[in-house]
């Protein structure tokens, strides 16, 4: 059995009362798994993992083979080995984005250990920056601050680096909601479920 959330909610902190921001009420999700006489249960894993890891994980659970995977690119990496302690390499990064209703902007986060990097991308681009270890509450931004401006690259190139062109994607992800709007116009919102 496998226990999960989509989103976290924020429930007044920020001022927000809602889901679609990169605080950490919002990001970080419960996942618990449970797998009697497969993995030993109270496990705990101190690296990051993400829900697109779940999709590898559970056809590595129902042992379908790569090879009958088929086209299928998958973005996260199976957990059973980690669960299974066949290894304890954990990744140490998580990379979460959104383009969708209630921004007009793509936006990403990235976490390495105790650092978070937010960012928005536009015409005047956005930068968060915090040491969720110092500030758990995540209320002092540290972007542009000097003595951090080393992570803030590197973090910052990383969004990149896993984006590619983030104006191309933009682009593309527009096109792509254009086409579900199409759908939905000319055949109904029952179509697109």
């Amino acid at each position: 059995m496998i226990h999960t959330s989509d989103h976290g909610e924020s429930l007044g902190e920020h001022g927000l009362w809602r889901k679609m921001n990169f605080y950490e009420q919002s990001a970080r999700v419960p996942l618990q798994v449970t797998w009697p006489g497969k993995i030993r249960g109270g496990q705990r894993f101190p690296g990051a993992v993400s829900l697109v890891d779940l999709t590898a994980t559970i056809l590595d659970m129902a042992d379908v083979p790569n090879e009958k995977r088929g086209l299928m690119d998958l973005d996260g990496e199976s957990l059973l080995p980690l669960m299974r302690e066949e290894t304890t390499a954990s990744k140490d990064e998580a990379f979460t984005e959104h383009l969708a209703h209630g921004t007009d902007r793509a936006q990403a986060m990235i976490r390495q250990a105790n650092w978070k990097l937010c960012y928005s991308h536009g015409s005047l681009p956005d930068i968060e920056l915090y040491d969720l270890e110092a500030d758990p509450g995540e209320f002092e931004n540290l972007a542009g601050d000097p003595k951090h401006s080393d992570i803030q690259a590197r973090l910052l190139a990383r969004i990149m680096e896993i984006w590619g062109d983030p104006d191309r994607m933009t682009r593309e992800i527009e096109s792509g909601q254009g086409s579900r709007l199409l759908i939905r116009d000319v055949l109904g919102p029952e179509a697109l479920f």
